[in-house]
């Protein structure tokens, strides 16, 4: 740690505080994640730190955290890029645009791990920053699951948030993602989460007894195209989801032109999902609503998610 100064601590998580610190060699500021003292001992904790080291370094894309260096013996940390921003959850709700801009760049980034074998397994609110530039960064792939191995221990982490099928202990697939996403962009749309309870295993219950609702049930007028997208990426089984990252960008792309009154300037599988500066250049216009029923106007095509 001697070339690591540390400043003051910037958050903590479950497993982990994160300090920002001033590297001596390389003259700059950086975000130092080090493991809380009292999971030194912890076998599973331990296996976590390593795995988000190893797949941080493997993942190279704008939108998701870079890993600068590691360091495993004694007291185990992370030298992180230093993202200076807010959470997605201090931020919301926000106006359609903005959401589906924000949308958009959690998808792209989730479309190159899954496109690397990896599935993050605790997409929420917290684990994502926005830059001053409205920069999206996601975070923490600790509990991430690579080739099949891990995810299994944090079930109930981040209950609002959760597939059915982590609940069910059911093989996960990329579409896991895809829901928790889904339940990012429903809320902020609405500034709040479809399910709620006293504690995690009644909300997590609730992701596997009861359908995700319309966000037109719980404010008044929303976007059709974004009420599309969070339905069909809601959907209680993975199959009826978008199957990955790259399919619910594209899905976005097409709702982002639409809110603008226009039609994709190309076919969507020929839009890169690794540009996403590409998408402030998309005018704007007034977006169109659907009504506060929609189950009351047969031509509001929610069926067609």
């Amino acid at each position: 740690m001697n070339r690591y100064q540390i400043s003051e601590p910037l958050r903590s998580g479950g497993m982990a505080n994160v300090y920002i610190a001033w590297d001596a060699a390389l003259k700059r500021n950086v975000a130092i994640k080090r493991l809380k003292p009292e999971l030194l001992n912890d076998p599973a904790a331990l296996n976590a730190f390593h795995s988000e080291a190893r797949t941080l370094a493997a993942l190279r894309h704008p939108n998701i955290v870079e890993v600068f260096d590691a360091h495993f013996d004694g007291h185990p940390y992370l030298v992180m890029e230093l993202v200076e921003g807010q959470p997605l959850s201090a931020l919301m709700p926000l106006p359609p645009q903005q959401a589906v801009d924000y949308a958009l760049q959690i998808a792209s980034a989730l479309a190159h791990s899954h496109a690397n074998g990896v599935i993050h397994c605790d997409v929420k609110p917290d684990n994502i920053l926005i830059d001053q530039a409205g920069h999206v960064k996601l975070l923490d792939f600790g509990i991430s699951l690579i080739d099949g191995q891990g995810c299994h221990d944090e079930v109930l982490g981040s209950p609002h948030y959760i597939a059915p099928e982590r609940v069910l202990g059911s093989p996960l697939t990329p579409a896991a993602d895809i829901y928790s996403l889904g339940i990012v962009l429903f809320q902020m749309i609405t500034g709040v989460v479809p399910f709620d309870g006293p504690d995690a295993a009644t909300i997590a219950h609730l992701h596997v007894t009861e359908l995700v609702p319309l966000m037109s049930e719980v404010i008044l007028s929303v976007p059709l195209a974004l009420e599309r997208v969070v339905a069909k990426a809601t959907a209680p089984t993975a199959l009826a989801r978008y199957k990955d990252g790259a399919a619910m960008y594209k899905a976005l792309i097409e709702a982002r032109y639409e809110l603008a009154g226009l039609r994709p300037p190309v076919p969507t599988s020929e839009l890169p999902i690794s540009s996403p500066e590409r998408l402030w250049e998309i005018p704007t216009s007034p977006i169109p609503t659907i009504p506060a029923h929609p189950h009351d106007d047969p031509g509001s095509c929610l069926s067609a998610a």
